[in-house]
């Protein structure tokens, strides 16, 4: 019996242990396979939780016809010609002159040709701000050095001639040149301050031409016979308009004694408001100082008033201040009449 039990325990001994061994391998090879699963399972994660690559943009090509954007440009700048010459003189006495060009080249705006005269004392570069200005709203303009009337203190005639000569030249030049520079060659708009607007006062009334009246005169009063030659013998250009900035009215104050005739007496385009009448079509600007000490402003209200009673366009434009540049009111006027 002992025997027999000794048996049966050493049976389930070994029985458990074989069971033993099997549930291990058995355990090893679930552990295994779990762990396989959780490396297939890891992969997997890692594979879906990696970024994508980002896919290059590609523009499609435009096509043959698409117009292209233009690039955009700045102000064109403004070119100054300088001393460019336009008077030669004759007589002995008389002075080489020259001038400036304002433009913008290539813009051709068709605009009027604007010819500045300076006060006494001043040259063509004296007024610079002004002429700039000017080019920039599309005019040309010639900045011209001219004989001054104010440098006759003794009553040269001669000067008065050379000066008005002077302002001849310019208007031939204008005409010559007006072209190439694309401004109107039929238009010009003589504008200037103080001497300046004297001498156009003269030049615009007379309608670009005083060769003849001049000659006439020398001929009865012995003189004065021609003082320079003009760098073109093209036709005086025709003046359109006109913008004086405190000027000395009537056109004679530089020829002596304003209430007389005294010095040009017979010479009609010198003599007080004479040559009212003539190039009835100009348009007039006369901008002149409230508190004027050099040239009251009475006198170019005077002037004003002549020339409206004639049934010219004219208007009289007052400003606070005295003899100074109005350089707002002028560039404002001159641009109106370019319109």
């Amino acid at each position: 019996m002992r025997n027999l039990q000794t048996i049966i325990v050493c049976g389930w001994a070994v029985e458990k242990k074989l069971m033993t061994s099997k549930s291990a391998k058995i355990t090893l090879l679930i552990s295994i396979l779990l762990l396989l699963a959780t490396a297939v399972l890891s992969a997997c994660s890692a594979g879906q939780g990696a970024a994508e690559p980002t896919p290059t943009a590609t523009t499609p090509p435009l096509p043959t016809d698409t117009p292209q954007p233009t690039p955009t440009q700045g102000p064109a700048e403004v070119v100054r010609e300088e001393s460019v010459l336009y008077v030669s003189p004759i007589d002995q006495l008389a002075k080489q002159r020259r001038l400036n060009v304002y433009h913008i080249p290539g813009a051709n705006e068709q605009k009027p040709l604007v010819i500045w005269a300076h006060g006494f004392g001043g040259g063509r570069f004296t007024d610079e701000t002004l002429a700039e200005r000017l080019a920039e709203e599309g005019f040309v303009v010639l900045s011209i050095d001219w004989q001054v009337a104010m440098s006759n203190p003794e009553g040269d005639i001669g000067v008065m001639r050379e000066a008005t000569e002077n302002a001849e030249c310019a208007l031939r030049f204008a005409a010559e040149n007006a072209e190439q520079y694309g401004a109107d060659p039929e238009n010009v708009i003589w504008a200037g301050t103080s001497a300046g607007a004297w001498l156009g006062s003269i030049i615009s009334f007379a309608e670009g031409d005083l060769q003849g009246e001049w000659d006439a005169y020398a001929a009865a009063n012995g003189g004065p016979a021609q003082r320079v030659e003009c760098s073109t013998d093209a036709e005086p250009a025709n003046i359109m308009g006109y913008v004086g900035n405190a000027g000395p009215y009537p056109a004679d104050f530089w020829l002596g004694d304003p209430s007389t005739d005294e010095c040009c007496a017979g010479f009609l385009p010198m003599q007080m408001f004479s040559a009212i009448g003539n190039n009835p079509d100009l348009a007039v600007r006369i901008i002149h100082g409230r508190d004027e000490l050099v040239f009251p402003i009475e006198t170019a209200e005077r002037f004003a008033a002549a020339l409206q009673d004639a049934g010219y366009d004219v208007k009289f434009l007052p400003q606070d201040g005295t003899h100074v540049l109005f350089e707002d009111q002028i560039v404002t006027q001159i641009q109106a009449l370019g319109e």
